[in-house]
């Protein structure tokens, strides 16, 4: 009995080649008894026939049997040593392929081929050079084709391809497909330079749709189809880190989808990939919640079907709760060695140019051009999993869209601190704690209900959902009061320091960094430190490091709101430098780091239990200024009050190697301060939404060289 191979497996669909035989079966099955592979069947069989009658070069159909499990088989005769035409396709050079190609379709159109499936994966060359079709199972014959039938295969056999094609490639093409067409057919068309051109445009727009499609769970980079096969028991193993075990067959069985490898990729490579640890700058690995991994490797495979240089998807595998993913990385010329890969990022305008203009090539654009997106080697740009793709037409309405909501959010915040004036206070009051009751059949309450489920599992969400909506009500009606006639006699009537300000009052006088968790009123603490900090009505000299996002109103508008209560703001991407100055000459920062910013330098750690991003700038700022961080919180009472805490002063960092002790140190401080009053902590943020890559560590400098580079305001 002769050995087969497996050529393809897909959904109710095997490809097996006996080489021996020289014969290639198509076994159709439905997943329940019907009659869809049975149709499916006969269709292959029928249009096999007809078009062999009419002598287009099609594989020969030799018989069509039934097994007795229900699965029905078609033999055809194998293609010796044929490959598809998509491997032979190169994106600079003529592509003489190509003439033969647009023969082969003229003479399936003439024969009245309706194939919605034809494609580059479609279509094999043989050593002699001859193009062949296949996979006629979704087919029909026609007695006449609509020029949208033609332009549509015009569009997926080359008009898609632009990345993989070059101008002369895809004219050599049309060209040979215009001239072997039947007259009939022609008349009904326009003229051929009206036909590339449209040609082209669909082409693009065709090319967008199904990339854009690479994303989704449902795509072919997320199941065994020509794109992506079933990992071997021993690959299995290899990734469970121990090869030498025996690895049980049913554990990545023929068609799981649960543990897939790139089908494309060398058996060394893969080897590589399956042996590297998180180190090998080769391989970038992806760790975390299987919708966080999967958009990401999801988002790689678009990178790769648009051949734009990047990550690209190689291993997936979701058994466990959580996923995990390696991609590895693609230069024009080749795969990115451990020597070229870089961690660290800048954007030199060169290349920043060129990778611009792929991405217009292909009709594209970044949605939120930054650091984390980016990779550099040899002085190539690559795309990390990370880059948001959106085509023009979408950038278009995009901004459209957005600029017309900051303009209704600018109009309702102008607003906003006349609401909050004493004589119009008590009504707004009243109002916003309706419509935080109201918020219960909102979507804030199922994203509150999801935060708090993740970072306090022993709680009930439906108890503190209510608690922390009313908190947000309160701070919005003291966040307008900010900056109003008697604004520092409030602070002082509301805001009362508790015994451990006796603690920390030294350092007040020197300068140094204050760290608060966004709980409470935190900007009502850092206004009271400013006025009121070393006695009723004098002051400490200071300023509030947050992030300012330039096209955001809420943003200014809470700056504004900031300098009329005294409080000065600096910007995220301050040069440290800058912030050390301020330091050293007396001036006390605060920073609130308890919240993810993926743009900026970090570790993982466990935060409220679970592992989370967090942000190292406060403990590097303590080591180089060599003050203490103070952590502090400004905690609302049951009276309407403020309580304004500080916990024990924590020592700077000695060297680098003990900076992720000390970011430990304020997580501890502020996890208590969560858990004794968790109604009011910002729960509205996704602590935990990364997945761990490396691109989560961008240095600032990195940031300001994307900015400067960018040719994007």
């Amino acid at each position: 009995m002769s050995a087969e191979t497996n050529l393809r497996v897909a959904p109710g669909r095997r490809v097996s080649l006996d080489a021996e035989r020289g014969i290639v079966t198509k076994r159709f099955r439905d997943a329940r008894p019907g009659w869809r592979a049975r149709q499916r069947a006969k269709q292959e069989e029928r249009v096999l026939r007809a078009l062999g009658a009419r002598g287009a070069a099609v594989p020969a159909w030799l018989g069509t049997d039934r097994q007795a499990d229900g699965t029905i088989c078609v033999h055809l005769a194998a293609i010796p040593r044929a490959t598809t035409v998509l491997e032979n396709l190169t994106p600079t050079g003529p592509n003489p392929l190509m003439g033969a190609v647009g023969e082969l379709l003229a003479s399936l159109h003439n024969a009245g081929l309706d194939q919605p499936d034809l494609h580059a994966k479609n279509a094999l060359v043989d050593p002699d050079g001859k193009v062949w079709a296949i996979d006629f199972h979704q087919a029909r014959m026609r007695a006449e084709l609509g020029p949208e039938v033609l332009l549509r295969d015009l569009v997926k056999l080359c008009g898609a391809h632009r990345e993989t094609l070059s101008l002369r490639a895809r004219q050599r093409f049309l060209v040979a497909w215009w001239r072997g067409l039947g007259p009939g057919l022609r008349e009904n068309l326009p003229n051929r330079s009206l036909l590339a051109a449209s040609v082209e445009d669909r082409g693009r727009r065709a090319r967008q749709i199904t990339c854009a499609g690479y994303a989704k769970p449902t795509s072919r980079f997320f199941r065994i189809s020509s794109s992506m096969r079933a990992a071997t028991p021993q690959e299995a193993a290899r990734l469970a880190g121990d090869p030498g075990a025996h690895a049980d067959p049913a554990g990545a069985p023929l068609g799981d989808d649960r543990l897939l490898i790139r089908a494309d990729a060398p058996e060394a490579h893969v080897d590589a990939a399956l042996g590297s640890g998180e180190t090998d700058a080769r391989f970038l690995h992806l760790r975390g919640p299987h919708a966080a991994v999967e958009a990401q490797f999801g988002q790689a495979a678009r990178l790769l079907s648009h051949a734009l240089p990047g990550a690209r998807p190689l291993v997936l595998d979701r058994r466990g709760p959580k996923a995990h993913a390696i991609l590895d990385w693609q230069a024009p010329w080749g795969l990115v060695t451990e020597a070229d890969a870089c961690s660290e990022l800048s954007l030199p305008p060169t290349e920043r140019a060129e990778l611009d203009a792929a991405l217009i090539f292909r009709g594209l654009t970044l949605r939120a051009p930054a650091p984390s997106q980016f990779r550099s080697a040899r002085g190539c740009l690559l795309l990390a999993p990370s880059a948001k793709l959106v085509t023009a037409d979408q950038w278009e309405a995009l901004n459209q869209a957005n600029q017309k909501r900051r303009a209704r959010r600018a109009l309702w915040l102008a607003w906003w601190p006349r609401l909050c004036a004493a004589p119009m206070r008590p009504v707004t009051a009243v109002i916003a704690q309706t419509a935080a009751r109201a918020a219960r059949w909102s979507p804030l309450e199922t994203r509150l209900r999801a935060h708090l489920k993740r970072g306090l599992p022993d709680r009930d969400p439906a108890e503190l959902t209510p608690k922390v909506r009313a908190h947000l009500a309160h701070l919005f009606v003291e966040w307008g009061q900010m900056g109003q006639p008697g604004w520092s006699e409030l602070l002082l009537e509301r805001v009362r320091p508790d015994a451990s300000y006796g603690r920390i009052e030294t350092h007040l006088h020197q300068g140094g960094l204050v760290v608060t968790p966004h709980l409470g009123n935190w900007e009502w603490l850092a206004a009271f430190l400013l006025h009121h900090g070393l006695a009723p009505g004098k002051g400490i000299n200071g300023a509030v490091v947050g992030r300012i996002r330039r096209n955001d109103p809420v943003a200014h508008f809470l700056k504004g709101q900031r300098a009329r209560a005294g409080v000065e703001t600096l910007a995220q991407d301050t040069h440290p430098r800058e912030l050390l100055r301020r330091i050293q000459s007396g001036t006390l920062l605060g920073i609130l780091p308890d919240l993810e910013v993926s743009r900026l330098a970090g570790t993982r750690m466990p935060f409220l239990g679970r592992e989370a991003l967090v942000m190292t700038a406060p403990a590097a700022l303590a080591r180089a200024s060599r003050r203490p961080l103070l952590p502090a919180a400004c905690i609302r009472q049951p009276d309407g009050s403020y309580t304004l805490t500080f916990g024990d002063p924590i020592a700077a960092p000695r060297d680098k190697q003990s900076t992720n002790a000390v970011t430990a140190e304020w997580i501890a401080v502020f996890e208590d301060w969560i858990r004794a009053h968790p109604e009011q902590w910002l729960w509205l943020n996704d602590r935990w939404s990364s997945a761990e890559s490396p691109g989560d560590q961008v240095p600032l400098s990195s940031l300001r060289a994307a900015q400067k580079a960018s040719s994007r305001p």
